[in-house]
């Protein structure tokens, strides 16, 4: 068994931790928005799914980009997540088509043609993202069709059985015609799917197919799956960065992310390859990020594209006119975001979308994982211009030191991403300790411990406690931080560890969860000097922590015990006396949470004392109060 003595000294304060210290980070991958965050319970709402990536050719079942980068694709199904069911002596059968669009720019429609629906029963199905939860309440049904069947049954058929919910539609007539009704889910239930049933032979054209709950995030129309956005809000995050991540880059310069494709009405949103293998609707926008982060109380950071897609995907460098449509865009999203509606175009059109004030966009990162001689001079040019435009924002740079002769022009951030092993971390545990403190500022806004974890288990939280330990023991260099990836469904995990995880309506965070959470509840609003004595006959055990005063004058304690034993600690403060003890622990370091058992890790409110055991593998938040 190990010893930690930590002496604390609350009159000796260090300096200040930034309010906005952890934030989330959101990109779209494992499904993360679509089938996720966003409230949509349709996949493939406008039947663009099947749809090439931008800016590729495909052969043999891979698309290929101009500079030889490639990825699977399956074009085997044009209608992915739709297909038909016929009983009696129905017949059916739908097909894509791009014919007579009611928009060219969302070209793609489905087409079925039914005969014998009175003999019988045609339904076109949708099973949605691996099912379709719905609980008892209003939901808000949106279909753009047009044909020669007047009428059609739609409704929610359970797993095992029976309906959910169900309406009728009528008025269906030779020109797409938009239906927007309201229907009464009755009952809980997973595992649905979505049924529309012709109710006479004919032909019809399907546009846009969509189903959302009334109840959604802060009753959002166009909003975020309410129980998933809470699991958010409860990390009380001081920042959101969006939309990425990888997607900001694409796989070429014509599949990056593009603001301008997602405003406006979702059934006239394009939608684009995500670049992690599937299409995304894009119904989460530019506008949706930026009232969550309002909605969140959350500053708003966007990552902008400099001209250069992917680096670990065959790279495409724009041109000079590329470069300057980038640029262009950049300062068109920055000024629809926070430009007064009375003198800028973008800044009237976000006020005619229904938010007139500004948005609280604070942030701007130029490129995402960019590095190179090719990255800093565009790092340049687009620091230069809107530093001179916007001075009151951050700016976020992705690469400095290792290119003597291309030095950036300047910076406020630098961003820093950690994906390793656990016992990583508590190895970086003074990392920042020597970083001249008038030096370099740094946002780590990727990190995880995220090798060798299973899904994530309690070693990869331990070991991730200590890093943030770290950084706000060196809170004057280290301003910002974000775990990440931040969300997954577990249908479609693409990457190993992600913070919430949700599967038929179950949702439930890692153990790294619990630790961010309870980082970002307890914080300290100063840091203040501490000592830390550790001893161990076999100098195994491994001990950071980290000490600050609230807001409250509260005195804040934070520990990580990174070792296999249990550890002793002993903690002094002249003054205080305890008043609280959180633990996050576990019987093995490699425990984890799941969708049946969501808080087999979790914070656990203990005794308060300043002498106590850390469990192997615990994380500890000790408060004290003035005597």
């Amino acid at each position: 068994m190990g010893l930690a003595t930590i002496q604390v000294f609350p009159e000796k304060v260090r300096f200040p931790l930034n309010e906005e210290m952890y934030g989330v980070f959101y990109e779209e991958i494992n499904h993360a928005g679509d089938g996720g965050l966003y409230a949509e319970l349709i996949r493939n709402r406008s039947f663009m799914d099947a749809r090439l990536p931008e800016g590729t050719a495909w052969y043999k079942g891979k698309a290929c980009t101009a500079l030889g980068h490639s990825e699977n694709h399956d074009l085997s199904d044009d209608l992915p997540g739709w297909h038909v069911r016929m009983t009696g002596a129905a017949r059916a059968q739908i097909t894509g088509s791009t014919d007579a669009p009611r928009n060219p720019t969302v070209p793609n429609q489905l087409y079925l043609i039914a005969e014998g629906t009175s003999e019988g029963s045609v339904a076109l199905l949708n099973d949605g993202y691996w099912g379709i939860s719905v609980e008892p309440g209003e939901y808000r049904l949106t279909v753009i069709v047009r044909g020669n069947v007047p009428s059609l049954r739609v409704s929610l058929e359970m797993q095992y059985g029976g309906e959910a919910g169900c309406v009728q539609i009528d008025g269906v007539t030779s020109v797409f015609t938009k239906f927007e009704v309201l229907f009464a889910v009755t009952k809980k239930a997973n595992g649905c799917r979505l049924a529309i049933n012709p109710l006479s032979d004919g032909e019809l054209w399907f546009d846009f197919v969509s189903l959302f709950p009334v109840d959604t995030f802060c009753e959002r129309k166009n909003g975020m799956n309410r129980r998933i956005a809470e699991k958010i809000k409860a990390l009380r995050p001081g920042f959101l960065r969006f939309p990425g991540g990888c997607i900001v880059e694409g796989i070429s310069l014509e599949n990056a992310f593009q603001f301008e494709k997602t405003l406006g009405p979702v059934e006239d949103r394009p939608g684009c390859w995500d670049l992690w293998g599937y299409r995304r609707t894009d119904g989460i926008g530019y506008h949706e990020y930026l009232e969550f982060c309002e909605d969140l109380g959350a500053s708003g950071m966007y990552v902008i594209n400099c001209g250069m897609s992917c680096q670990w995907r065959e790279s495409e460098h724009g041109t000079p006119e590329q470069i300057d449509a980038f640029l262009q865009s950049a300062i068109s999203a920055i000024d629809y975001a926070i430009a007064s509606p009375e003198e800028n175009e973008w800044g009237a059109l976000r006020a005619k979308n229904g938010h007139p004030a500004p948005f609280p966009l604070k942030y701007i990162e130029i490129g995402n994982e960019n590095w190179g001689a090719q990255y800093i001079e565009r790092y340049n040019q687009f620091y230069r211009v809107l530093k001179k435009k916007y001075p009151q924002l951050i700016y976020i740079i992705n690469d400095i030191g290792r290119y003597p002769d291309i030095r950036p022009e300047g910076y406020d951030l630098f961003d820093e991403h950690f994906y390793v092993t656990p016992q990583r971390f508590p190895a970086m545990a003074h990392r920042y300790d020597t970083y001249p403190r008038n030096g370099k500022k740094i946002y780590v806004g990727e990190y995880a411990a995220n090798q060798e974890v299973g899904i994530g288990n309690m070693a990869a939280a331990c070991a991730e406690a200590s890093f943030m330990i770290n950084m706000e023991r060196n809170g004057d260099v280290v301003k910002m931080a974000s775990y990440a990836p931040l969300l997954c469904h577990m249908r479609d995990r693409r990457w190993p560890v992600n913070l919430i995880c949700y599967e038929d309506g179950n949702i439930f965070g890692i153990p790294s969860y619990h630790v961010q959470k309870l980082f970002s509840e307890v914080r300290p609003r100063v840091i203040v000097q501490s000592n830390c004595n550790v001893s161990s006959f076999t100098g195994e055990t491994k001990v950071d922590t980290v000490s600050g005063l609230d807001e409250n004058g509260d005195l804040i304690v934070k520990i990580s015990n990174f070792s296999k034993g249990e550890t002793t600690v002993c903690i002094t403060a002249e003054g205080f006396v305890p008043a609280s003890l959180i633990g996050i622990s576990a019987d093995s370091p490699e425990t984890e949470n799941s969708i049946d058992d969501p808080e087999n890790v979790c914070a656990v409110e203990l005794p308060p004392t300043a002498s106590f055991n850390m469990r192997p593998y615990g994380v500890y938040v000790l408060r004290m109060e003035a005597e």
